[in-house]
C-alpha cells in the first residue's frame, strides 16, 4: 500500500471524480465545481480511471520552478550586494543591480536571498531599540 500526499484542491477533485465515475454527478456540474472546462474534466477522468488517485497529484511537486534564477546568477547578485550595497535595503539594492550592473532581479526575490544570506534582517526579527528613560524634573522648567 502506497501513501499519496495530496493537497486540499487535489482531494476535492478526487471526491468529485469519484462521484462522476459512479454516475452521481454530470460532467458539466463537475467542471463547474472544479473550475475547469469539460475537456479537462474528461482528461482528468481518463487519467483517474487509468492510474487511480496518483494521476491527480501534480507532477511538478518537489521540483524547482521553471522561472527560478540559476545559482551562479544568485551568487553574483549577492556578491555585488555584499561588496557595494550591504547597507542598502532590498528595493534600492535591486534598483542599483538593474541600473549599474545590468542584473534585473525582483525586489522580493532579492529580499529573500538577502534574508537567507544574513545580509538583511526582517523587521519582525530586528531587535527593538531600548530607549533610556528620562526621569521627571523636580521643579517646573528645570534644565540640566
Amino acid at each position: 500500500m502506497t501513501v499519496i500526499t495530496m493537497s486540499r484542491k487535489e482531494l476535492s477533485r478526487l471526491q468529485i471524480l469519484i462521484s462522476l465515475a459512479d454516475g452521481r454527478t454530470r460532467v458539466d456540474d463537475a467542471a463547474a465545481l472544479m473550475g475547469m472546462g469539460r475537456r479537462q474534466v474528461y482528461r482528468l477522468l481518463g487519467a483517474f480511471q487509468a492510474h487511480g488517485a496518483d494521476a491527480l497529484v501534480s507532477k511538478r511537486r518537489g521540483k524547482p520552478s521553471n522561472r527560478a534564477h540559476g545559482q551562479v546568477f544568485r551568487q553574483t547578485c549577492l556578491a555585488i550586494v555584499r561588496e557595494r550595497y550591504e547597507d542598502f535595503g532590498p528595493t534600492l539594492a535591486a534598483e542599483k543591480l538593474a541600473e549599474v550592473h545590468g542584473l534585473p532581479v525582483g525586489v522580493e526575490t532579492l529580499r529573500q536571498w538577502m534574508v537567507q544570506d544574513g545580509i538583511w534582517v526582517r523587521r519582525r526579527d530586528r531587535v527593538a531599540r531600548v530607549h533610556q528613560p528620562r526621569h521627571r524634573r523636580d521643579c517646573l522648567g528645570e534644565l540640566v
